[in-house]
């Protein structure tokens, strides 16, 4: 992953949607979203090495392996429903925003549920329940 080569991709963007914004085109949501595209691939490029370091964690534990797959789960939902918000956020739309993000923890919580039921039963287990 090239951070220098994002930054300018970035940059780039920032000017075309300023440009964009004076001359009230309504290219302003394309490019951004084009843009925002084109980073998120660039960032996903560099994937391999996590995704190797993840499997050598993976490996390495004794038990709780659902757990971590659950975990990852929730890790890459936070990040799309973090991307999609701000898009909406650019585009104007912080009303969807909200509903995109909402959507979003729902879906972590119901993903994240059978870590909660063990967590419940071994508190009712120490308790001596």
């Amino acid at each position: 992953m090239d951070l220098f080569r994002i930054g300018a991709i970035a940059l780039c963007g920032v000017f075309l949607a300023a440009l964009s914004r004076e001359n009230k085109s309504g290219m302003r949501l394309y490019i951004v979203t084009a843009v925002s595209l084109i980073l998120l691939t660039q960032i996903l490029s560099g994937i391999g090495q996590v995704k190797t370091f993840l499997e050598t964690i993976y490996r390495a534990l004794p038990d709780g392996k659902e757990h971590f797959s659950i975990l990852l789960k929730a890790v890459a939902m936070a990040y799309v429903t973090e991307f999609t918000g701000a898009l909406c956020r650019d585009a104007g739309e912080s009303s969807i925003a909200e509903k995109a993000e909402l959507a979003g923890k729902v879906a972590i919580f119901i993903t994240a549920m059978p870590i909660l039921g063990n967590v419940l039963e071994t508190i009712t287990e120490l308790l001596g329940g």
